[in-house]
């Protein structure tokens, strides 16, 4: 194996890069467990896959920056290949071990999982022309926002199957029979701001097109923007015009916001 000259200022910055994405790691995964989320065995492999997959994915980008001043198109380019790579490693564990990823479930979410793919292409595309101090925590922080809305759309899509709601129920969650789940996050909120695209709309109206009636809706917000609901969606923000666009004629329970905290993640929690 050759020798590749080590670059100490980037791996402090890579080093505290990857601790805020192992920390986000173990608090999802303590979430996974949590008895009351009742997540189903499919949607925690899937879960489970995805970070031991990016987790390598990690690595392998932080190599590649190793001794890059500044992040080219040639360079992004083949950052995105590997990520690409990734989910196409994914498509062939889902057929071969369709005993544990069932497929009736893995259609559902990944009809609404590719949005978010391109959200976080998008973010990948962000790191052209940026130092490579920038670029890693950049492109880390971009994988975090992508795997935290993965853990959202795998509860919701879990909770969906399991419920009250659908014909043909593949999934034994029971936490939320009679209700729909909808997460709203910053990950969301960045990509709408740069496209227009509202992926937490997205999502919702897959939901209402695969259910058999119309369901009362609960959304928990945890992006920065703050909306109220008091029988109507309150707020002035591009989020609260969002959300009064998606919940025309819908029956809304509530919308649930995070308290204010610097590390959003902790108080992110599905229940």
């Amino acid at each position: 194996m050759a020798f590749v000259l080590n670059n100490i200022r980037f791996r402090s910055v890579s080093s505290k890069t990857l601790e805020r994405f192992y920390n986000q790691k173990a608090f999802m995964l303590n979430e996974l467990i949590t008895e009351k989320n009742q997540f189903s065995r499919v949607a925690r492999e899937t879960l489970l896959l995805l970070f031991n997959s990016y987790s390598s994915w990690c690595t392998k980008v932080e190599q590649y920056m190793l001794n890059r001043s500044e992040i080219n198109h040639a360079d992004r380019l083949e950052i995105l290949k590997l990520r690409k790579r990734v989910e196409l490693y994914h498509d062939e564990i889902y057929t071969l071990h369709s005993d544990v990823f069932k497929p009736d479930f893995i259609k559902h979410w990944k009809q609404v999982n590719w949005l978010s793919q391109q959200a976080f292409d998008a973010k990948l595309e962000k790191i052209e022309g940026v130092s490579q101090l920038e670029a890693y925590p950049m492109a880390i922080n971009a994988l975090i926002g992508y795997l935290q809305t993965c853990f959202y759309e795998l509860y919701e899509v879990d909770c969906l199957l399991g419920g009250d709601f659908v014909v043909d129920r593949c999934s034994c969650n029971k936490s939320n029979p009679h209700r729909v789940l909808l997460y709203v996050d910053e990950f969301a909120l960045e990509y709408m701001e740069d496209s227009g695209m509202f992926i937490c709309g997205e999502r919702y109206k897959y939901y209402r097109s695969i259910s058999c009636r119309d369901a009362p809706l609960l959304v928990k917000n945890y992006s920065s923007e703050e909306v109220l609901f008091d029988g109507a969606v309150c707020g002035t923000g591009t989020l609260a015009t969002e959300l009064r666009k998606v919940l025309d004629g819908v029956q809304v329970i509530d919308i649930i916001n995070a308290p204010p905290t610097d590390t959003v993640v902790y108080v992110n929690k599905i229940h």
